[in-house]
């Protein structure tokens, strides 16, 4: 059994405990009209709703997990077509994720920085980067201040390591920049937090 599984069957039982009390003060009121008031019933029905409710999401969430689980291991090859704008505000191109191949700690995108474009300053949350650049040249500056600065050309990998500041520019006024970039964090999505720059 998964954890999802366990959590959804722990608030299913606090839903059932709460309705027997619930059940319990209803009899209660029916033999003394003062034994218990309407807002414990409330309380009581609020409460194991919200844990019926918790609970069917765990089990949603453990039949996603078992689905994948149970998914043969498989070779799949991925044209990264699909567009999506990253929270950088650049276009990606999406490859590998856990949401296209079920990868479990990878994924692998597709990324264009437009002509004289530049990411927003942002830091990566939990993961490394590695960048591989297929064209143009791009300036990164890093740092506490985005003080330092690296410039990447076609053939050449970047590494970023996680919570390091950092943006990134196109040096070209003409020309977009294409690079495939990698993490070891199967999400879609960067898991990023928008950096601001200290004021000097």
């Amino acid at each position: 059994m998964n954890e999802s599984a366990r959590k959804a069957r722990l608030f299913l039982g606090f839903a059932v405990v709460l309705l027997l009390f619930l059940s319990e003060t209803v009899v209660a009121h029916q033999r003394l009209p003062n034994a218990a008031s309407p807002y414990v019933w409330a309380l009581l029905g609020g409460g194991a709703l919200v844990c019926l409710g918790t609970a069917a999401r765990f089990h949603s969430r453990s039949k996603s997990v078992t689905a994948m689980a149970e998914t043969p291991p498989a070779v799949r090859s991925i044209r990264p077509d699909r567009e999506v704008q990253s929270l950088q505000r650049l276009p990606y191109f999406v490859g590998i994720s856990g949401q296209t191949v079920n990868a479990s700690g990878l994924s692998m995108h597709l990324v264009v920085i437009p002509p004289g474009a530049r990411s927003e300053p942002h830091v990566h949350i939990g993961y490394e980067t590695g960048i591989y650049v297929l064209e143009g040249e791009v300036l990164t500056r890093w740092g506490a201040a985005l003080e330092h600065e690296v410039v990447s050309r076609a053939g050449e990998f970047l590494f970023i390591p996680p919570g390091v500041p950092h943006e990134a520019i196109n040096l070209s006024a003409t020309q977009p920049a294409r690079a495939v970039v990698a993490r070891n964090d199967p999400a879609e999505q960067d898991k990023v937090q928008p950096f601001a720059r200290p004021i000097a």
